[in-house]
């Protein structure tokens, strides 16, 4: 078998080293459409004008990105370390940092589905975006298929995740044909747990 392999269409890498982090955040702020979700946000803040200012929360969510900042807690250190980072994002004052449960609420709203709405919208201005640009976008498709490994425990009675018994690969796939099937860690043979 033989193949091509096609370079990225767009280097993530060649972008970090051309910008430094507060350039890329301008682009990336610049180049959302995000005026609907924020005009959502702003309307399912509680009280309305209340001190949780969604423009600000949602420039540090896209910051935590684009500086590739791990967790909440990390993004919550680099805004009191970073005094630009905090003005690019829109805080005025250190004691106005949001706090983690803050984030908390954001991601509530981002992920009920009229934010999940706005979000598909965003990814669908994007691609129409890119097509205009590249008009052969989309016409060939090809896929990495490396399983996705799924942190579930899938010999409980109520799974966390029902999916994560689901693989292409039949070694590591444990239910077959009605029966469960647990690995005997030890001879790394199967048994049939009927």
């Amino acid at each position: 078998m033989s193949y091509v392999r096609q370079g990225t269409l767009f280097s993530f890498e060649s972008f970090i080293a051309e910008y430094e982090d507060n350039e890329r955040l301008v682009l990336v702020l610049a180049a959302l459409p995000d005026e609907r979700l924020l005009r959502y946000l702003e309307l399912e803040r509680k009280p309305p004008g209340g001190p949780d200012p969604s423009v600000v929360m949602w420039r540090c969510l896209i910051a935590k990105y684009v500086y590739q900042i791990r967790t909440y807690a990390e993004l919550i250190r680099e805004l009191k370390r970073n005094g630009s980072l905090r003005r690019l994002v829109g805080i005025g004052r250190l004691e106005q940092v949001p706090a983690d449960y803050d984030f908390s609420r954001l991601l509530a709203k981002l992920s009920a589905p009229a934010g999940l709405a706005l979000l598909a919208e965003m990814f669908a201005q994007f691609v129409a975006q890119l097509t205009a640009q590249l008009p052969q976008l989309g016409e060939h498709l090809a896929v990495h298929a490396t399983a996705v490994h799924a942190y579930s425990n899938e010999l409980r009675q109520d799974k966390s995740d029902p999916d994560a018994a689901w693989s292409a690969r039949p070694k590591r796939q444990r239910r077959r044909s009605g029966a469960t099937w647990r690995s005997n860690w030890r001879t790394g043979s199967a048994i049939s747990c009927t």
